[in-house]
């Protein structure tokens, strides 16, 4: 009868002992799955379109620009600049080696 309940002791430490690994597992790897899609994922463009003559620009997003602002004067006709859109685009495994 004391064998038997060692065992089942026994096996209830087993099993913590199995679930705190678990945990300790998870605990450190699972920060870096997530970076690792965060960095594959994509970056961030705008869409800038000129409110005179209609021309369109895409441009990387520069930090403080919000949809709606205006950013500066058109090149062809000389009209105010406002972003358009903000948007994420899905960067491909060559482009990421050029991206710091």
């Amino acid at each position: 009868m004391n064998f038997i309940m060692q065992f089942e002791s026994l096996g209830i430490l087993v099993l913590f002992l199995v679930l705190l690994l678990l945990l300790l597992y998870y605990t450190v790897f699972s920060p870096r799955r997530v970076l690792k899609r965060m960095n594959r994922l994509s970056a961030l463009r705008m869409e800038v379109t000129c409110l005179k003559c209609g021309y369109r620009e895409v441009r990387g997003v520069e930090k403080g620009v919000y949809v709606g602002m205006v950013i500066g004067k058109c090149s062809r006709c000389g009209g105010d600049l406002v972003v358009h859109s903000i948007y994420a685009e899905k960067i491909s495994p060559s482009e990421r080696r050029y991206i710091t």
